[in-house]
């Protein structure tokens, strides 16, 4: 396998990561608490929602990347 595979291989894999994030982030619903004590009751009953967003950012990103960087090793 080239390089260029490689990266392409990378791209994808990280393109469905993010995908499945996205439906899971979709799914999830946001919380609201009744006593909050600086943001942080709201903080923790999100967590799993934020983690999802975090994930989708992050694995879109490297998914970028890695096309950026199979474009650049076909020259």
């Amino acid at each position: 396998m080239t390089a260029q595979g490689v990266w392409r291989f990378g791209a994808v894999l990280f393109t469905l990561l993010g995908a499945f994030s996205a439906i899971v982030f979709a799914r999830l619903r946001w919380t609201a608490s009744d006593v909050d004590v600086v943001g942080f009751v709201w903080f923790v009953q999100n967590l799993p929602k934020l983690a999802a967003l975090g994930c989708i950012i992050v694995f879109f990103s490297i998914a970028l990347w890695c096309f950026i960087r199979s474009v650049m090793s076909f020259r």
